[in-house]
């Protein structure tokens, strides 16, 4: 119903945005800043994702993974949202190779991974971003730009993060505001 209702209106559907690879930490944690969201069906995700040591959570990963990717080639939409499924840059080496599998299947498809500028983990560091994209290898894998998040988040001079991740942004996402530290939340 929805894709055909976009198809009457004329409506292109440029990006499915979840948070796969992540789990739900990878998932939750993108929505801290959202008060009140409860996390929905916890139940049906691994708590890690790609970043897990059970080989049964990072097959149902990769299951949810591409059934996003094949969602998002349903859809027409040529992006696809995504966490590295833990903040922590030190285990880059182990989420990498699944990220890669994740990366060449939705090549296969069309689709572009991105992940967005978010708090002060491995999605607040531009150098480590940059860094996790050259790991993956894959020109389909880069960074939704969120200068405000990089600002208010991380601290971070969103012209610097932008000139160093210039190389790996694939879509830009811009909003007005500040992010107000007593709510976690951001207001206008």
């Amino acid at each position: 119903a929805i894709k055909k209702s976009a198809d009457e209106h004329g409506i292109k559907i440029t990006m499915i945005n979840g948070y796969f690879g992540g789990g739900v930490s990878g998932r939750a944690g993108a929505w801290k800043h959202h008060p009140g969201f409860k996390f929905p069906n916890r139940h049906r995700y691994t708590e890690v994702g790609f970043a897990s040591d059970d080989p049964k959570d990072i097959e149902l990963e990769m299951q949810q993974a591409k059934k996003a990717v094949d969602i998002a080639e349903y859809f027409g939409s040529k992006l696809l949202r995504f966490v590295p499924g833990d903040e922590d840059a030190e285990k880059l080496p182990k989420m990498v190779p699944h990220l890669r599998e994740f990366a060449k299947y939705a090549e296969s498809k069309g689709v572009t991974l991105v992940c967005e500028n978010h708090d002060t983990g491995i999605l607040g560091q531009p150098l480590t971003l940059v860094k996790m994209c050259d790991m993956i290898g894959q020109d389909n894998v880069g960074v939704l730009y969120e200068p405000l998040n990089l600002m208010e988040q991380a601290g971070l001079d969103y012209k610097k993060a932008f000139e160093q991740m210039r190389d790996v942004i694939k879509m830009v996402h811009l909003k007005d505001g500040f992010l107000d530290p007593t709510r976690r939340t951001y207001v206008a």
